[in-house]
């Protein structure tokens, strides 16, 4: 008997346990096993070819989606192969040796798998008349059935112009990383397919249907609860899931572009800050607001082509998550300049990963007003003391008690930690809107990371915040504490014309050398400095497509020439000083660019005087600036002074460079 004699037909169509019942009686080696099912597979793609050109022939319109039957067919034919050497000679071997043949496992894989790519890995929204608009997501075991039937099913490619049957439908919502379809299932066992991009028809075998059927029944004993959406438009397949998907409203739902997915954590474990790094004691929380973290599904995360220095940029926005167990992590810090890094661990699977993204400016802006505006939310629910935990102190100013439209910068830290830890450890009584207020005693004004506020103390022990006015009763050892740190700060900021041992010409070098600071700042911050040759034609001009765009700067090739140059006027010796932040220059491909543009000014700016000399040490002089402001022409904003420092830092040759500067307008 030899391999023409066997008849391989009955074998195109046996079933399961005909194909078991060979296999088991007729055992091989497993030399054997891969010559035959090498046999095998070449004699079944020559029957498949024949059978594709026939099918061709004769069918057209209809597109047959099928899984591969080659194994189950290989599986027969080997065993009657065997069953043939058996009747030749092989007898005694074969019944010696009685295990299964291997199947390749990547092979078995690949067949599992619907028309439009493996759904295993999707998460499921299901919803149908009786519960619509609102939708549900089936419990793990109903969704691992219905997915496995949707990928090892059947399906036959039909015109989707087929007239659609009467009767209700079943819309099934997938969301795979983060491309959604739809699966419409109608009663005439066909489905149409829906992503954003295409639509087809499919017709269904009746195995697959009941098993669809089954794993999508919506059953409130098995503990389905309905969802009810943000927007409701079940048309819509990406508005069904902008409203958070635990059934649980104290999850979230949050995308981790470095794994490609999304992961349901606690919303609790969700927090963020603005405008700084990452501080978890000043983190403010996505407990109430889980939704919203949709957010980062909305956004293109491309991989950034360069690794950028993190140092030198104000962070935006710094979100962490977690799960409640602490073994899911993850972080995400993106930057003013529109890079982010992306960072995640998962414990419990073993994955990770990291990396770099390049945001286009309309995402990073949207991201960082989002999460901005659920901070002044927040902020405004919270009393001073819990808003300042939650708030960086960038500046603060006191005034005089005899004259609170003075105001005086703090940079002596001790003074500066003082104030605010008296105003965090403070209680605060909120008082109804027409509350009196007695005489204002002092006023203290933060600059913080997300706005600025003002404090007004009054003698009868009521303070005055923010434009809002709210009104609080507070203790008098506060309102003692505040008035003490004003008499201290401003005795010591007071002004001298001349100090010992001190060159008579010093006062007035110093206000030529606050001059032309400020002329210096606002050339090469604001307009183009003389240093350099910008190459302001169209020629020059360049759009980078990325929210850069800008003219090029012909006569030097990084920033840090420019800086160079700029500080031939300003010392290095404060961080403030360095040019590279914030500058109107960035660089692309070895050259670089100048954004055109000048900065804003501030509207009740009037005027600037160099009151007098303050201290000296051994390398620098510190001098007192008084900055006049005031409605003036603009409205009827009463007059207020600002008085900061200013200070020039003396070189070994006994030259001046630019030290401590606050530009006042």
């Amino acid at each position: 008997m030899n391999d023409k004699d066997i008849n391989l037909d009955a074998l195109e169509n046996a079933d399961e346990d005909t194909i078991k019942k060979i296999a088991a009686d007729c055992p091989a080696s497993d030399e054997e096993k891969e010559r035959m099912f090498a046999m095998s597979r070449k004699i079944y793609k020559e029957r498949t070819m024949e059978s594709n050109n026939i099918n061709d022939m004769e069918v057209s319109g209809v597109d047959v989606y099928k899984r591969p039957a080659w194994l189950k067919f290989a599986a027969a034919a080997a065993a009657i192969a065997i069953a043939a050497g058996a009747v030749t000679g092989g007898g005694i071997l074969l019944k010696r040796h009685r295990t299964q043949p291997k199947v390749d496992s990547s092979e078995t894989e690949e067949r599992a798998m619907s028309p439009f790519g493996d759904l295993s890995g999707c998460r499921v929204r299901l919803t149908n008349a009786a519960i619509a608009p609102a939708v549900f997501e089936p419990n793990e075991e109903n969704r691992t059935a219905l997915l496995t039937a949707l990928n090892e099913g059947e399906w036959n490619k039909i015109s989707p112009d087929t007239p659609l049957p009467d009767g209700e439908s079943e819309l099934i919502y997938l969301m795979n990383a983060t491309k959604p379809c739809r699966l419409t299932l109608y009663g005439d066992h066909t489905i149409c397919y829906e992503d954003n991009s295409s639509k087809e028809r499919y017709e269904i075998d009746i195995d697959t249907e009941n098993a669809v059927r089954e794993a999508i029944k919506y059953d409130t004993e098995a503990g389905d609860e309905l969802i009810y959406l943000d927007v409701n438009d079940l048309n819509n397949i990406n508005s069904v899931w902008l409203t958070t998907s635990s059934l649980n409203p104290d999850y979230a739902d949050v995308y981790i572009p470095p794994a490609g997915k999304i992961f349901t954590v606690p919303a609790k474990n969700c927090r963020f800050c603005v405008n700084e790094k990452w501080d978890a004691e000043a983190a403010f929380s996505c407990e109430n607001i889980p939704e919203a973290l949709s957010i980062f599904t909305e956004l293109e995360w491309k991989e950034a082509d360069c690794e950028p220095n993190f140092g030198d940029d104000i962070c935006y926005v710094a979100f962490r998550c977690s799960d409640q167990y602490g073994l899911f992590n993850y972080s995400l810090n993106v930057y003013s300049n529109g890079y982010a890094y992306a960072e995640y661990s998962d414990k419990s699977t073993g994955e990770a990963g990291s990396c770099i993204y390049m945001l286009k400016t309309q995402d990073y802006e949207s991201l960082h007003s989002a999460f901005v505006d659920e901070a002044y939310v927040q902020l405004n629910n919270m009393d001073p003391a819990e808003e300042l935990k939650h708030c960086k102190l960038l500046l603060m100013q006191i005034s005089r008690t005899d004259d609170t439209s003075k105001l005086l910068n703090l940079y002596d830290n001790a003074m500066y930690t003082a104030a605010a830890d008296a105003l965090k450890a403070a209680s605060w009584e909120a008082l109804p809107d027409d509350a009196e207020c007695g005489e204002e005693v002092c006023r203290l004004r933060i600059n913080e990371n997300l706005y600025l506020q003002t404090y007004c103390f009054y003698d009868n022990n009521v303070a005055v915040i923010g434009y809002e006015k709210k009104k609080y009763s507070v203790s008098p050892e506060l309102t003692d504490t505040i008035k003490s740190l004003s008499d201290y700060a401003w005795k010591r900021a007071e002004p001298h014309s001349q100090l010992e041992n001190e060159a008579p010409d010093t006062l007035e070098r110093g206000k030529e050398a606050y001059q032309n600071a400020l002329e210096t700042k606002g050339k090469f911050n604001g307009g183009a400095p003389d240093l350099l040759d910008i190459d302001t034609s169209s020629e020059g001009y360049r759009d980078f497509g990325d929210g850069f765009s800008g003219y090029l700067v012909r006569n030097v090739s990084s920033i840090d020439e420019i800086n160079e140059m700029y500080h031939q006027t300003f010392s290095d010796r404060y961080p403030e000083n360095s040019f590279i932040d914030g500058s109107p220059y960035f660089e692309r491909d070895g050259k670089v660019y100048w954004f055109a543009g000048g900065k804003g000014s501030h509207i009740y700016y009037l005027g600037t005087e160099v009151l007098g000399i303050l201290r000296r040490t051994d390398d620098e002089i510190f001098f007192a600036v008084e900055n006049s402001y005031g409605g003036g022409n603009v409205d009827d904003t009463p007059p207020w002074t600002e008085q900061t420092e200013f200070s020039v830092v003396v070189q070994p040759d006994g030259s001046w460079r630019v030290g401590k500067l606050t530009v006042p307008y």
